[in-house]
């Protein structure tokens, strides 16, 4: 009877422990070491759309397509092929990229800041036309777009070019905006 009960608890041990190692993720394993697998910015603005660059992992030109979980620390179930992403919120963020049966990941924080309003005046004139001035006095914005509020809108300039003159072809009250 003694024996039977030696058995029995060794029968029981070896289960247990088989069961303990199959509910291991793949990747916990020892001697394993995250690898840097994608480039991404380190920091961004909100509704800047940030691109994600593979750079090689697990198998340089291996036809294994990585998965991206953009808020990895929030929201960790949300995994997708996309490439390419734009955080509508400022914070600090996690991506997480990996590959499905292999132990192949990382991750990499991202710090996404508020877009500040970008700061210009505005002179208007209605002699000899309907013309504005917009001087673009912004420190922070390398590239702005004037948007005049009756559908034109000038393509990225630099502050170099400020003031910039515009003339209105009907009379009406327009909304100008500026985006840097």
């Amino acid at each position: 009877m003694k024996r039977l009960l030696t058995y029995c608890s060794i029968l029981i041990l070896w289960i247990a422990c088989i069961c303990n190692v199959n509910a291991q993720e793949p990747c916990d394993v020892p001697g394993y070491v995250e690898l840097k697998c994608f480039q991404a910015p380190a920091k961004a603005c909100v509704g800047m759309q940030i691109n994600i660059t593979r750079i090689g992992c697990p198998v340089s030109g291996s036809s294994v397509q990585p998965l991206y979980c953009y808020d990895y620390a929030h929201n960790p179930n949300q995994d997708t092929t996309i490439t390419h992403w734009t955080y509508t919120a400022p914070g600090t963020y996690i991506i997480h990229q990996w590959y499905v049966n292999y132990c192949d990941s990382t991750s990499q924080p991202i710090i996404i800041v508020a877009s500040p309003d970008p700061v210009f005046t505005v002179q208007s004139c209605v002699t000899p036309q309907r013309n504005v001035i917009v001087t673009i006095t912004d420190t922070v914005y390398d590239l702005f777009q004037i948007n005049y509020g009756n559908g034109v809108v000038t393509p990225p300039l630099s502050k170099a070019v400020s003031p910039v003159e515009y003339a209105y072809p009907t009379d009406g009250n327009y909304s100008i905006t500026v985006q840097g």
